[in-house]
């Protein structure tokens, strides 16, 4: 027998031999050599090359998985394959191997607009037991070649297992059919309600809306959120600013024009144990006379007091060898000097802030400086 001889084309008619089985088989493969999957399967297009005028071996077929689920006997599949009635397949029983009829090129490869133009979006499916097979019975029908069966991953189970959205993308044959399709009153799903029905294109672009709207969205709330932490920083700067601590200042007299703020900490420190970290300020400037010393704490001038009236007795207080008058600021007197300080703090700030800003900080005005905005 030549090799013409043992090529049979299925195109008996045994539509009334075929078994639900069969109907299966040959649904799978017709579309493992059809228009819409076959430019595509990298694994079948090296199959095609690597063998002689594109026969496959049912072995290699067998290893498609949808296809073993159906029915591991690859006899049974070439037997079931030529009782179709289409021309798309030959087969061949002696050599158990199939191919696509060569009569049936391959049409033109499409681009992403031209599929996308027969292609429909579809949500309201049963998200819980509807397979790709039962979704594959309910397009039957409607000249569908390809069904995407959209899913998503379950991050949360162990095994990432994925779950059905309940919504589909069908391909259709050709834009007529699509179009056709889509011109229906309506289409159910098997539960009898309405599928909601997009193209493909209209679903993308509502889609991108929704997601520049979310991000819009989300840029403004985290912006009207830094608004609000940086009013509140703000704020909380300008309260703290505003509430320098009472009965934490001590003014001191008798200063000689060689005195300086180190002499003054250094007696404070040796005679009275004051720590540095607790002094706030010392408002004073070598060769004044007179100076104040700010604290950190509330009450912390008047505590100083206290102890030094008790360490010193009937003492006068020395700062390089200068006696030294010296008294806790309270009342109007001490609400003067802390309005004043808080005046010079401001004024400081603020000059700084204008520094920074002409300059661009650290840096210089070079390339390489920071920049600062000016709100």
């Amino acid at each position: 027998m030549t090799e013409t001889e043992k090529k049979e084309v299925s195109n008996g008619n045994h539509a009334n031999e075929m078994s639900e089985l069969d109907k299966s088989i040959i649904k799978q493969v017709s579309y493992y050599f059809g228009d819409f999957n076959l430019p595509r399967d990298k694994f079948l297009q090296e199959q095609l090359k690597s063998n002689e005028e594109g026969w496959i071996g049912i072995d290699i077929m067998l290893k498609f998985q949808r296809l073993s689920k159906i029915c591991e006997d690859g006899d049974l599949i070439l037997k079931a394959l030529k009782k179709s009635e289409g021309k798309l397949l030959e087969v061949d029983l002696e050599n158990k191997k199939l191919r696509r009829n060569p009569e049936m090129p391959l049409p033109e490869k499409e681009d992403d607009e031209t599929k996308k133009a027969k292609t429909v979006y579809l949500k309201g499916f049963e998200k819980t037991n509807t397979s790709l097979d039962d979704l594959l019975t309910f397009f039957a029908p409607y000249d569908v070649i390809h069904v995407n069966r959209r899913t998503y991953v379950d991050n949360k189970s162990k095994d990432n297992a994925r779950h059905f959205k309940g919504s589909v993308f069908v391909t259709f044959k050709d834009k007529a059919s699509a179009d056709t399709f889509m011109a229906l009153e309506s289409v159910k799903n098997p539960e009898g309600e309405a599928l909601i029905r997009k193209w493909q294109a209209e679903y993308f672009k509502e889609k991108e809306k929704e997601y520049e709207e979310k991000k819009a969205k989300n840029s403004a709330e985290r912006k009207a959120k830094s608004k609000v932490v940086e009013e509140q920083a703000k704020k909380d700067e300008e309260t703290e600013e505003n509430r320098l601590p009472k009965g934490a200042v001590i003014f001191m007299k008798g200063f000689e024009k060689t005195t300086m703020r180190e002499d003054i900490k250094e007696v404070l420190k040796e005679k009275f144990s004051v720590e540095m970290d607790s002094i706030a300020f010392v408002d004073y400037e070598k060769g004044q006379e007179s100076g104040y010393v700010r604290f950190t704490e509330e009450n912390a001038a008047i505590e100083l007091g206290k102890k030094m009236k008790e360490v010193l007795g009937e003492e006068k207080l020395k700062v390089k060898d200068a006696e030294i008058e010296h008294k806790v600021l309270e009342g109007e007197e001490e609400t003067e000097y802390l309005d004043k300080a808080l005046a010079q703090m401001k004024s400081r700030k603020d000059k700084n802030r204008g520094h920074k800003r002409r300059h661009g900080g650290r840096g210089g005005g070079g390339r390489g400086g920071k920049r600062f905005r000016n709100d």
